[in-house]
């Protein structure tokens, strides 16, 4: 899944590497050219597109291999964005840390995270990579894996 795909490019690159994704965004606009240039470059086949609120938006239990969410931050989610992963999946996740705030001042402190923040909230994930010592970035991101739940 591509969480908050925007345009999809995400998408599109998930589904030329082979993978089925379901695209979620809540710009019905945004949506629209993602098919648009799914079809032209025949992936529609692969990416099947769901326009949501994503402020409540509930993902399904254990339903993902992969759960990609990049530029996009709403805490209230995080919850049932591990709880959507299956077992042995994959979340990786990358979004703006307070850094972003010395570069543009004009950005809104409320869609930023600390670089720390990421791993904290996903507890049940293993941590196969992230970025919490590079303290210049002005991104954060973490990769993690569900427990296999034996």
């Amino acid at each position: 899944m591509d969480l908050a795909c925007g345009l999809g490019k995400n998408s599109l690159f998930l589904a030329k590497h082979g993978l089925d994704v379901d695209a979620v965004d809540g710009s019905i606009e945004g949506l629209n050219r993602l098919q648009a240039f799914a079809q032209a470059s025949g992936l529609d086949e692969r990416i099947q597109v769901y326009q949501a609120d994503l402020d409540g938006y509930t993902l399904t239990e254990s339903c993902y291999d992969l759960v990609l969410v990049v530029r996009y931050l709403n805490r209230k989610l995080f919850p049932t964005i591990a709880s959507s992963i299956k077992p042995d999946g994959i979340l990786i996740y990358k979004t703006f840390n307070r850094n972003i705030l010395k570069q543009r001042p004009s950005f809104n402190p409320a869609y930023t995270i600390e670089t720390q923040e990421l791993a904290d909230a996903f507890p049940m994930l293993e941590v196969i990579a992230d970025n919490r010592e590079d303290v210049n970035s002005e991104y954060a991101f973490m990769i993690g894996r569900q427990s296999s739940r034996d």
